[in-house]
């Protein structure tokens, strides 16, 4: 079973952090997130000239980043470089021991759910925390559903070798969708998610303080 490690620091917006909130699970987590808002839109809020910069330059920010990931998938990966069962990317918060330690204090009991838990990887590119999830999640016998959602139909494909390549079976379903995490809603993928992994996303966005 994979080992607690040190958890990634993630910066979300008052607009981001509300879609995420509104799929996650449980009760204390959305409104955990919602006292927050406040705090980060006062730590995010750009200067004047930032934002001039933005609406200058940035008015087609999701076509943009989409061209961008479909030139360039990020980050560069090769399935052939996956060896079943040892992600070739670590991605340790990414586990279900790291969800468990640092989300529930360790006392989260997977099995107590009576259905699998479910993940959505909100900007996931080429498949670094999926993969890790999948991974980690099938190696503990621990029934999950992932959904991947990017806006890069090449970083996608890349994502979806590298998952195959483990050869995972059934107790771990992995779903891909093309386009934007900001228009998926709760009932799109079968239900709330009991944990969102989303990393290295919301700077691409034109206005981040406004999501």
């Amino acid at each position: 079973a994979a080992t607690p490690m040190t958890t990634t620091t993630t910066a979300t917006t008052a607009a981001t952090a509300a879609s995420l909130a509104r799929l996650l699970a449980p009760r204390e987590l959305r409104l955990l997130l919602l006292l927050l808002l406040p705090c980060l839109v006062r730590a995010l809020e750009a200067p004047a000239w930032v934002k001039e910069l933005r609406a200058a330059n940035c008015a087609r920010a999701t076509e943009d980043v989409s061209e961008m990931y479909e030139d360039l998938p990020y980050p560069p990966r090769d399935p052939a470089d996956e060896v079943p069962g040892q992600p070739f990317a670590v991605d340790a918060p990414s586990t279900p021991a790291a969800i468990s330690h640092y989300l529930h204090a360790g006392n989260l009991d997977f099995s107590a759910l009576g259905r699998p838990f479910r993940v959505l990887v909100a900007g996931g590119g080429t498949g670094d925390a999926t993969v890790m999830l999948a991974v980690s999640f099938h190696m503990a016998q621990i029934p999950a559903e992932i959904v991947h959602v990017d806006l890069s139909a090449a970083s996608i494909d890349v994502a979806r070798r590298r998952v195959e390549a483990h050869n995972l079976s059934g107790d771990v379903k992995v779903t891909f969708h093309h386009g934007s995490f900001l228009d998926v809603r709760p009932g799109d993928f079968g239900g709330l998610f009991d944990f969102v992994n989303s990393v290295g996303v919301v700077h691409h966005l034109a206005s981040p303080a406004a999501g």
